[in-house]
């Protein structure tokens, strides 16, 4: 009833441990996925935060965020190829969780692979770079050696009019990684 506290209804929480899913290639991955910039010190703030991050987030706090995100239902980590490690290392300890990571150098492809890696997005940052210097096609080949390993490939961005030049010219990307906002607007853009 209401001024109860009570909810019901469309807006009711799901069940702890369920979460909708979908499909990512022969994986199915909860639609809510567990992030890695604060676990990485990357906050896209300040040098303080940053710092606070990279205080707070040992190895031991990445494990336990990734337990308590497994047991809520998401069972989806995105990361950076730095992490692949700590991934097993949870594995090892009996977690369950599909990696999706980010990447620039191809020659990190074949160790994520080995990892276990679901999919790997071109790293945003350096995505970023190469469009504005007009040298987009250059992560072409990075992709094409990520679906070569068997993983899904992707491209991440903090930049709409990159997913927009990819769309146009028709390249086989299975997933986009992408900011709800342009991270690189000044007041002059």
């Amino acid at each position: 009833s209401p001024g109860t506290g009570s909810v019901t209804g469309v807006g009711a929480p799901a069940a702890e441990g369920t979460l909708p899913r979908i499909r990512f290639g022969k994986h199915s991955l909860s639609r809510l996925i567990c992030g890695s910039n604060p676990f990485n010190a990357g906050s896209h703030l300040s040098v303080f935060v940053n710092h606070e991050m990279r205080q707070y987030y040992t190895p031991e706090q990445v494990l336990k965020t990734l337990r308590r995100c497994q047991a809520v239902g998401i069972d989806s980590w995105q990361s950076s190829g730095q992490n692949w490690q700590l991934y097993r290392r949870f594995l090892a300890e009996g977690g369950q969780m599909n990696y999706l990571s980010i990447g620039r150098d191809p020659a990190d492809v074949a160790s994520l692979a080995k990892a276990g890696c679901a999919g790997v997005a071109h790293h945003g940052e350096s995505t970023d770079q190469l469009f504005k210097q007009g040298q987009l096609d250059d992560i072409q080949d990075f992709l094409k050696r990520v679906r070569d390993a068997g993983m899904m490939a992707g491209v991440s961005t903090h930049m709409p009019d990159v997913v927009d030049a990819v769309e146009s010219k028709g390249w086989e990307v299975d997933y986009y990684m992408c900011c709800v906002y342009e991270r690189h607007t000044t007041a002059r853009t």
